[in-house]
């Protein structure tokens, strides 16, 4: 794995709904992923969307700075968020 994770703190990382062979199934194409393991995979990464790990886009993994923007939103509290994103998508442009 590109993070020098073993498939056991990947495993882990999902709260054991995944277990070792099925991360394996998937990592060797041996399994297809369906959405919602995609989505929960995606999240135990945190820098992939569910659409890359299908292969349905090219946007890899997020920068650092990306990642830092990512995990800062999250943290927020709603009136937070709402203002970080009416600051860069006034009007509900984005």
């Amino acid at each position: 794995m590109r993070r020098g994770w073993s498939l056991n703190d990947l495993s882990k990382r999902t709260q054991d709904r995944f277990s070792k062979s099925r991360i394996s199934n998937y990592e060797q194409g041996i399994r297809r992923m369906g959405l919602e393991a995609a989505c929960q995979l995606a999240e135990a990464f945190g820098d992939v969307t569910p659409a890359w790990l299908l292969m349905l886009d090219d946007c890899g993994p997020l920068s650092p700075e990306e990642r830092r923007l990512v995990e800062a939103f999250r943290a927020m509290d709603d009136k937070g968020r709402r203002q970080v994103l009416d600051t860069i998508a006034p009007d509900g442009e984005g």
